[in-house]
């Protein structure tokens, strides 16, 4: 928003006065806590009447300069909206809850005797329950539902726990580890989901970036787009396209990734251990698996009747499970 923000200034010539809007701006955005922090609302409408202020100034420019203009405070809209609902999202976690969540597993982190151990992270992982559905966009409260989960021995809920982190934050250290260490420990034969490809690595913010973040970018570069391609003068005309057309195909990457990421609602996991994968949706039906399915298995879910999910593993096999024995990574 600061790179586009300077950028319209400089094509509807600032007067000076929104300097410190914009060094305010750039302070927040290189503090150490930028990743989790907004901006304020005051700083916002500032913003905002600054975007009004030089839309006012342009009116004897193209008519692409409003599309731009346009297209900047929509960014600035969603960066409200965005605030707005991080903020309701916290109003509505019970700050006690989650604090005694945190106090039993550390309480179970202490406890010598494994048997009790076992049974006061399983505590944590009820309590952190309430809390995790209450904040369910935030990585940071879901890894550690994931962490009691793995403590109190629960692989399901700590393998969906850790999925749904790094949905939101792929770059979480902690749910990527854990995470890593459950798929080393299943069974041989599961099939795992396959490790990053050569597509994947070249679009690697598929898996670097949250899907607000690829929104939020593509917009940018959609904006960057429209204003080098709008007629200001002849000068570097040529190159002005070239930059115009990468900043496209950049918007074209980074959104499609986006939309491709809200429509894969497939994803799940096994959540009860021991679960026999059938050919048809009836208890009666052969099994397709020799083996039972055990808890924290990855899967697709692909279909739902009644009381019966169809669901695919990572090899292609497919089958028939109890609904109530999995759960979506999107809920």
């Amino acid at each position: 928003m600061l790179a586009a923000l300077r950028q319209l200034l400089q094509l509807s010539g600032g007067d000076g006065s929104e300097a410190s809007v914009l060094q305010r701006i750039e302070t927040v955005s290189f503090s150490p806590g930028a990743a989790g922090d907004s901006l304020t609302k005051e700083l916002l409408d500032e913003a905002r009447a600054l975007v009004s202020r030089s839309e006012r100034d342009a009116d004897s420019a193209p008519q692409m300069t409003g599309v731009a203009l346009s297209i900047l405070l929509t960014g600035i809209v969603v960066s409200t909206c965005t605030q707005v609902g991080a903020q309701t999202a916290a109003r509505t976690d019970d700050p006690s809850q989650l604090q005694a969540a945190r106090a039993t597993y550390h309480r179970a982190l202490d406890e010598p005797d494994r048997v009790r151990r076992t049974r006061t992270f399983a505590e944590a992982e009820s309590a952190f329950s309430g809390p995790a559905s209450q904040n369910a966009h935030s990585p940071e409260i879901l890894t550690d539902w994931g962490n009691a989960a793995l403590g109190a021995q629960d692989l399901g809920i700590a393998t969906l726990a850790y999925k749904r982190a790094l949905r939101l934050d792929p770059t979480l250290e902690r749910a990527q580890k854990n995470l890593s260490w459950l798929r080393s420990r299943a069974p041989r034969w599961l099939p795992r989901p396959q490790e990053k490809g050569a597509v994947e690595t070249l679009f690697f913010w598929h898996r670097t970036m949250s899907t607000t973040m690829r929104h939020l970018w593509g917009a940018v570069a959609f904006a960057v787009a429209v204003l080098l391609i709008t007629p200001w003068s002849l000068w570097r005309q040529a190159t002005r396209t070239r930059l115009a057309v990468l900043a496209g195909l950049l918007w074209l990457a980074l959104t499609g990734s986006a939309l491709l990421d809200s429509v894969t609602t497939r994803d799940g996991v096994v959540a009860v251990d021991g679960i026999t994968l059938r050919s048809a949706d009836s208890d009666g039906a052969p099994a397709a698996l020799a083996s039972p399915l055990p808890a924290g298995a990855e899967i697709e879910i692909h279909e739902q009747r009644q009381n019966w999910s169809r669901i695919a593993l990572a090899d292609g096999t497919r089958g028939w499970v109890k609904s109530h024995t999995v759960e979506r990574v999107v809920p």
